[in-house]
């Protein structure tokens, strides 16, 4: 069930890119494959630990099938880790500049050197996360 809801979301973000292309719904479309990408890697973290029982394994995955599916994929977990640090960085990055997009404050919207700041924190913790 949890991989249902966030395939809709995905799909509703990509009708909404596809019927108004725009900035605005880029980064909506953006921030929503970032939040796809870190719940994915947790629900493949918890698929490969295991040891869950049949009613969480239905709410979470759904069937049988894809949870194995998910427990073998070929992902170590260093990458499994550092695919959710990617995903947990770029949300509230997105979320910024979709805020800084959306201000009305004319201080901020003449500042054009505010994102390429807001970038700065989150590339410099994922280039130090690095394995």
């Amino acid at each position: 069930m949890a991989i249902l809801v966030i395939s809709l979301l995905v799909l509703l973000s990509l009708v909404l890119f596809s019927s108004k292309r725009s900035r605005e719904t880029g980064l909506i479309l953006a921030m929503t494959l970032a939040l796809a990408l870190h719940w994915m890697t947790v629900l493949v973290y918890i698929a490969k630990k295991g040891g869950i029982g049949q009613d969480m394994q239905i709410m979470l995955f759904g069937t049988k099938a894809i949870r194995h599916n998910l427990q073998y994929l070929l992902l170590s977990l260093k990458q499994l880790g550092y695919a959710m640090a990617v995903g947990r960085y770029l949300f509230p990055l997105l979320l910024v500049l979709l805020a800084l997009q959306y201000s009305y404050d004319p201080r901020i919207c003449r500042r054009r050197a505010l994102r390429p700041l807001a970038c700065i924190l989150p590339v410099l913790t994922l280039l130090t996360y690095l394995p």
